[in-house]
């Protein structure tokens, strides 16, 4: 006896004909979502890129073929957008690339919130109220899909938008998840203009909607002001090392102190360029800097430091060790059974001072899923052991810092406050805008994006900041191994950048800012009003829901009872 679920169907030829022209539909929707999404120079296509998706779920009934459609059109986006997240065109580690292959079938998943709520919704209220309120379940799945151990928020559709400038500049109100909900109201607009067609007035009704939605925004754009008039800082100029080293060969071998002279050398051609600051990229050491025993390479990098008089900025492994009482272990803290001792690793970033022996660290809060660290490890430890990449990264624990990076400059008499963010980090609005809220005056972004080749995902990484700057209203600084090292200014323009695999260095200059934006001040503002309608929705439809049942039930009851008198 076969299983319902595989059962075939039997169509008539024109329930089969319908299946494919929805499933071409699908496909559709996916190929132009992912065609809104850099290295597309213009987001044009994410604005009805929903409408075929919308025309087959207003069709399907049952909650199984709605969720279908969601995985068919999300796999389509996913696979189009993010084939490059295994590092399939490397081909040097088997990990990240069966990583990659899981997460393209697990990304698609999260799609099917909005379907669920959908479904529910058109059921037990009303088809219309359904459709009016899917924007808002569409946002409320971006946001909980963060939330999860195993988020990969890359596919926001407001992410999608970064390269258009005029667009994103109502992100310092509204943030990412208000240029998601822009994104999917107008796609909402266009699916009623076109199945109002008919109807022309009402059709064209719709349409100026949408219309008239976008030229608000984009009048927004054109006037608001990045900071206030009063606000002039003076220029910090940062220098930047992009040793482009290939980044297998790095973690494969004993070459701490050859990767170190490279670095000393390009930071002293910096240094003739009169910097203020050095930065360098993620992990730009393998191995635990401060915790191990590499006294001569601590020597050497803290000599260098003491005599430029200039500190240094950069990405660097971590280790910190813990006595067994100790409360300040972390939750996922790892014990050396033959050593007897716990201890945590983390991807970290470390500000070295001039004459300060004293480092100020941050560990990475947001890893990536499969990459950096397997989901649900904690709770199935078995799977670490199953998925373990193999460069031998992949078991990083998750930073505890929230802490607000500070440069006090005596010469100066200031201070500068730095949000630090490693590599993914910067694709999530919430591990950025606490650190702003606290005081940063400037993002730095120090990533290695060399493991997936010269393919879309490292200028999707490098986009995806410009919004962060526009949000926070402050520049953002990216120092990578491999490229694209960068500075976007308040704005989301580049200012200057390199090139992709190109082993240089780069001279840039950021303005400290201290306006506080309204979205850095209200950042939920979009989500919890969405999060409520949403689940008030689920709500509303499960107590009808029972409410049919019992008042169902009764009337069942009550034709039994008459039914049994009449016999009598």
């Amino acid at each position: 006896m076969k299983l319902a679920i595989f059962k075939r169907i039997p169509r008539t030829p024109d329930e089969r004909k319908e299946l494919r022209k929805q499933r071409l539909l699908l496909l559709l929707s996916g190929l132009l979502l992912a065609a809104g999404f850099p290295p597309v120079p213009w987001p044009v296509t994410l604005f009805f890129g929903m409408v075929p998706y919308l025309l087959v779920i207003e069709k399907r009934e049952r909650l199984i073929d709605l969720n279908r459609a969601a995985f068919l059109m999300s796999f389509t986006f996913s696979i189009f957008a993010l084939y490059w997240v295994g590092a399939f065109t490397e081909m040097k580690d088997p990990y990240l690339m069966a990583g990659g292959a899981v997460l393209f079938f697990i990304n698609p998943i999260a799609f099917m919130v909005p379907t669920t709520l959908y479904y529910f919704t058109r059921k037990y209220i009303t088809r219309r109220w359904a459709l009016w309120l899917f924007p808002f379940f569409w946002i409320f799945y971006e946001y909980i899909y963060t939330l999860t151990d195993w988020s990969f928020p890359w596919l926001n559709l407001g992410n999608g938008t970064a390269n258009f400038t005029l667009f994103i500049q109502i992100a310092d109100s509204i943030g990412v998840w208000g240029l998601s909900l822009i994104v999917v109201i107008i796609n909402m607009l266009l699916y009623f203009a076109f199945i109002s067609w008919p109807k022309r007035k009402l059709a064209i009704g719709y349409l100026s909607g949408a219309i008239g939605l976008l030229v608000i925004v984009l009048c927004y754009g054109a006037i608001c002001s990045p900071e206030p008039s009063s606000a002039k800082p003076a220029q910090v100029y940062v220098g930047i090392v992009q040793p482009n080293l290939d980044p297998y060969d790095k973690w494969a071998g004993n070459n701490a102190g050859e990767i170190l002279t490279g670095y000393l050398n390009d930071s002293r051609k910096l240094l003739s360029q009169n910097v203020d600051m050095l930065i360098w990229p993620e992990t730009a050491l393998p191995v635990y800097f401060m915790g191990g025993p590499y006294s001569d390479l601590r020597d050497r990098l803290f000599g260098f430091i003491d005599s430029a008089k200039v500190p240094l900025f950069t990405g660097m492994p971590d280790i910190r060790y813990f006595e067994k009482n100790d409360a300040s272990k972390p939750y996922d803290v790892k014990y050396n059974k033959r050593a007897d001792y716990y201890y945590a690793t983390y991807n970290a970033i470390y500000l070295i001072l001039p004459n300060d022996r004293t480092v100020q660290k941050y560990g990475k809060n947001k890893l990536v899923p499969f990459g950096e660290r397997v989901p649900f490890v904690d709770q199935l430890p078995l799977l670490g052991e199953i998925m373990r990449w193999g460069v031998g990264i992949g078991g990083w624990n998750v930073g505890q810092d929230t802490n607000v990076i500070k440069l006090y400059r005596p010469e100066k008499n200031d201070t500068i406050a730095f949000c630090g963010a490693i590599c993914y980090e910067s694709i999530y609005t919430d591990a950025i805008v606490p650190q702003i809220s606290r005081g940063a005056q400037v993002i730095i972004v120090v990533t290695n994006d060399s493991w997936y080749g010269n393919t879309s995902g490292t200028y999707q990484h490098r986009d995806f900041a410009k919004i962060r700057a526009v949000e926070t209203r402050r520049y953002v600084i990216r120092a990578a191994n491999g490229g694209i090292s960068c500075v976007i200014n308040s704005e989301g323009v580049l200012e200057t950048q390199t090139k992709m695999y190109e082993h240089t260095t780069l001279r840039a200059a950021f303005k400290p800012m201290s306006h506080v934006t309204f979205y850095v001040q209200h950042p939920h503002l979009i989500v919890w009003p969405c999060a409520i309608i949403s689940l008030g929705a689920l709500l509303t439809a499960l107590l009808l829901k029972y409410y049919r049942k019992i008042k169902k039930t009764s009337a069942d009851d009550l034709e039994k009872s008459g039914g049994n008198q009449e016999s009598l």
